[in-house]
């Protein structure tokens, strides 16, 4: 996974040429060292393996860039929306809902017309040792319930989670039972299951009716033009 964020210096054409430097927009292009080169991501695409009870029913997570790539490669996040099965929208616990969040929700996410989940992440920031425990979750609460109201989603739609401590739960070959269940992880992972995969097959036949209607559409167009041709001809 380190090896997914390594960075490498190239020259401002090449970072033009892959669509990473924007001379346009100065404030979003990566840092330059002092020949001028850009910091560019080593690798464009990654495959990575790894076990998973939901992945080995046949859950496909496809991890989309975020908003801060979103301005230079909107179609590696926009163009997929119409071919998924839910929306998994993630913020930040310690910031809300920001200006740019609402809007790409209310621009390309709200109306997809697919499942939606949104996921609270870092909630562990919010963990104050100056705090008790149930002021703390109070807290949580209510972050989550404000959410939902600005999204417009059920708050059983709203999961706050702490993916640090997810990972850190089974790291090494151990299990900490406590820490999973603190990082609030499980939840998710129970809606997921029980909402996709259980969705599966009817969400299978719509693809299917869709790549029907498509090959339908294309040979009637193939037909009408192949007769308006012979019409003209005769």
């Amino acid at each position: 996974l380190a090896e997914v964020a390594a960075t490498r210096w190239a020259s401002l054409d090449e970072a033009r040429a892959l669509g990473l430097w924007d001379d346009a927009h100065p404030e979003a292009n990566p840092a330059r060292d002092a020949q001028g080169r850009a910091e560019i991501p080593l690798w464009r695409h990654a495959l990575v393996n790894l076990r998973h009870p939901l992945l080995e029913r046949g859950l496909a997570v496809l991890d989309t860039p975020g908003l801060n790539a979103l301005g230079a490669e909107p179609e590696l996040t926009l163009s997929m929306l119409p071919e998924v099965h839910a929306v998994i929208f993630v913020l930040g616990a310690d910031t809300g809902v920001t200006r740019s969040d609402l809007q790409l929700w209310r621009d390309h996410l709200c109306a997809s017309g697919v499942a939606q989940f949104v996921v609270l992440n870092k909630i562990d920031a919010l963990r104050d040792p100056m705090l008790e425990p149930q002021q703390v979750a109070r807290q949580i609460e209510e972050q989550r319930r404000a959410v939902a109201r600005i999204l417009g989603v059920d708050p059983g739609a709203v999961f706050a989670v702490s993916a640090r401590e997810a990972l850190a739960s089974g790291l090494g070959g151990r299990r900490d039972a406590q820490a999973r269940r603190r990082s609030g992880m499980p939840e998710l992972e129970a809606a997921l299951g029980a909402r996709l995969l259980a969705d599966g097959c009817t969400f299978l036949q719509r693809l299917v009716d869709g790549a029907i209607a498509d090959l339908r559409a294309g040979a009637a167009h193939c037909l009408g033009e192949r007769r308006r041709q012979v019409a003209e001809q005769t």
